[in-house]
């Protein structure tokens, strides 16, 4: 059980989110994410949140915003689950929508020295060389 009707309200807000997430509703899945972030959850939850409000804003193009998110999950929640697949996804972004060699780079680096061992430590490797 979650110690506080906030933490339960987030919850709630987070698992509304993931449905409309996972049907390709993205609008209305940030809307529900954002409506948890004031509340001020658990790291945890709110690691998942700024990462679930990221792959929205991802889906819809919007890649300030989903790099703001995604880097607020690495900067702000480094031991979350999620943090190292936000980094490789900002270096990503930075890659293969925006063409910003030299930034993406500089993420593929960080990835590389902040989760040495992480799933797409090869791939981030591998497109060091490209660079």
């Amino acid at each position: 059980m979650y110690k506080n009707s906030s933490e339960q309200n987030s919850i709630k807000y987070l698992e509304k989110g993931n449905k409309f997430l996972k049907n390709r509703k993205y609008i209305e899945a940030i809307l529900e994410y954002q409506k948890a972030v004031p509340l001020k959850p658990s790291k945890k939850i709110s690691a998942e949140l700024h990462y679930n409000i990221a792959t929205g804003c991802l889906a819809l193009a919007q890649y300030s915003s989903a790099i703001m998110e995604y880097k607020k999950v690495v900067l702000e929640y480094k031991d979350s689950p999620f943090s190292d697949d936000a980094q490789f996804i900002t270096a990503m972004i930075f890659d293969e929508r925006l063409g910003n060699k030299k930034r993406a780079k500089q993420e593929f680096k960080f990835y590389l020295d902040n989760f040495p061992r992480a799933k797409y430590s090869f791939e981030a490797r591998r497109k060091l060389l490209e660079k």
